[in-house]
């Protein structure tokens, strides 16, 4: 907050004792942010936040002479969890703020005993390139977007509703990861194309050893196995089967009669699709839970004697999940890796994915992925889908639970407990790690990835090497994505942690779109027994 105009202090608070101190740093020249009835940023974000025991202190009606101002200024500073950036070129143009306020803000936030964190905001245009001592924030995570500042839209009631909720689920996904992100309305996604092989999903360190996958972990650097007929090429996004496929749906009564047990049940069968070689099962996901070991493309089914919103297709070793009365594809499970992708809506495309198995170093060998046992069924709104494997001499079981698919967003929450005993190597920030997000990134035009984040800061990917080094201590990171020249409007994943580990990645250098080359991760040194995190795919 700039020293435009002395003012007393009046912090907007709640009774209770703080969990989460916010200072506000503003120009007095876009106070319409701080106390507007319609706009201010601040307001409605301390009205959101305050019952989470969320303080924020402004400058306003601060009455102090010259000298104490100063002082109260910097003892905000010090006292505070979060400085809260409002961006402007009044910020940047301000004779207080970048002389006073930053210079703290920036001390704090790379003190390393006592981090700050900053969360900056862009209320009003920006010529970043005229403020050279702004490109450590211009790396942070800004919102809504480096170029695209909230004056631009707050004529526009339903863009200014949707920059506002994309402000307020940022802020409280980074600084209160305890608490569940509100759920928009459903709305339908479009239809998944099969994945992009995955040919390297954990590039090997410059200091490790050969990577020997083990006999049950399946080798990063393995292909799938050959598509059928019926199955889309890969790495391509369009929907499945050819372009002249048309849809019919037709419903067939058949009584089946037993000997020991008479029985009855009205089958639906999948659309009709021209040339195909089999049908594959699809399902409502409130039958009892179905172990997914079906052969490749045998035709199985499934009786769904009650509607469902939530409905998964397997097709070979993929489990496609649908959603919503298009039957449109949000996620799928591949069952031969243990991998996992999303997407974000019918803005959206397809890009990176999750290895739901932990991936650890043991005797030299580096485990990664391998084939899983699957189950789902309907709990409530959500999807519960289940998960189990066995790794070395380790027993993984799992589960990842769909909340119905948002604006512009899907969330998941997945919970894994680990049993059984394993000698785990001594390789700091990669011995054990419960998450791992694998993507593609081949030059600064080829990606599917177009950069890593940790909390607010943004991080490049390099050519080759690691991301973050040292590993950063965090809860809460992931890969940026957007549109390239090879992916349409990739998602962004981002992972919420139940508990702060080492975060920090590895990229192999790689010119083939088809390689999973960037490999972004929490780890710990020692095996966990039971964790949790939120994943979320939002839009571009």
């Amino acid at each position: 907050m700039s020293n435009d105009a002395p003012n007393e202090d009046l912090p907007i608070r709640d009774s209770a004792a703080p969990r989460v101190r916010v200072f506000v740093s503003y120009s007095h020249l876009d106070k319409q942010w701080i106390e507007g009835e319609t706009h201010s940023v601040v307001q409605r974000l301390a009205a959101a936040t305050r019952r989470l025991g969320v303080e924020f202190w402004t400058d306003r009606n601060l009455n102090l002479e010259p000298g104490e101002y100063e002082k109260r200024i910097a003892l905000e500073i010090d006292r505070a969890d979060v400085a809260l950036l409002l961006l402007s070129l009044n910020f940047a143009s301000s004779d207080f703020i970048p002389t006073f306020e930053l210079p703290r803000i920036r001390e704090r936030y790379e003190n390393k005993d006592r981090p700050l964190k900053v969360f900056p905001v862009l209320v009003g245009p920006l010529a970043w390139e005229l403020f050279p001592d702004f490109a450590w924030i211009e790396a942070l995570q800004v919102v809504p977007g480096l170029t695209v500042p909230l004056v631009s839209v707050k004529d526009n009631d339903a863009k200014w509703a949707e920059a506002m909720n994309q402000i307020l689920v940022a802020f409280v996904g980074r600084y209160l990861p305890e608490h569940v992100h509100p759920r928009p309305q459903p709305r339908p996604a479009t239809p998944e194309p099969h994945p992009r092989p995955i040919v390297r999903s954990e590039p090997e360190s410059p200091h490790s050893r050969p990577i020997v996958p083990s006999e049950s972990a399946s080798p990063p650097s393995a292909r799938p196995a050959a598509r059928s007929e019926s199955e889309s090429p890969p790495h391509h996004d369009k929907p499945d089967g050819p372009k002249s496929r048309r849809r019919i749906w037709t419903a067939v009564g058949i009584a089946l009669l037993a000997i020991a047990v008479v029985s009855s049940a009205v089958w639906f069968t999948r659309p009709g699709a021209k040339n195909d070689v089999a049908t594959p099962t699809v399902t409502g996901a409130t039958d009892a839970a179905r172990v997914a070991q079906v052969p490749p493309h045998a035709a199985v089914p499934v009786p769904s004697p009650v509607a469902s919103s939530w409905r998964v297709v397997q097709i070979g070793s993929s489990l496609r999940i649908h959603y919503g009365s298009r039957n449109l594809q949000y996620a799928v499970l591949h069952t031969d890796s243990g991998y996992f992708r999303m997407n974000a809506g019918d803005r959206s495309g397809w890009g990176t994915s999750v290895v739901l198995l932990p991936s650890f170093w043991a005797g030299g060998t580096y485990h990664q992925g391998g084939p899983v046992l699957a189950a789902w069924k309907d709990e409530g709104a959500d999807l519960r889908l289940s998960f189990s494997a066995t790794m070395s001499t380790m027993e993984v079981r799992g589960e990842v639970r769909l909340e119905p698919p948002g604006q512009d967003a899907l969330v998941a929450t997945v919970t894994v407990t680990v049993s059984g005993a394993i000698s785990l190597d001594r390789r700091p920030g990669e011995a054990f790690k419960p998450v791992l997000l694998s993507s593609m990134h081949v030059s600064d035009a080829m990606w599917d990835a177009r950069s890593a984040f940790v909390d607010a800061k943004r991080l490049r990917i390099p050519e080759e090497g690691w991301i973050v080094e040292p590993p950063a201590l965090d809860t809460f990171f992931g890969l940026t994505g957007g549109t390239s020249s090879s992916k349409v409007n990739v998602p962004t994943i981002d992972v919420l942690m139940d508990r702060s580990l080492q975060v920090t990645g590895w990229v192999t250098r790689s010119t083939n779109p088809t390689d999973n080359n960037v490999a972004f991760w929490a780890a710990s040194d020692e095996i966990l027994r039971r964790w949790r995190y939120r994943l979320r795919a939002v839009a571009p």
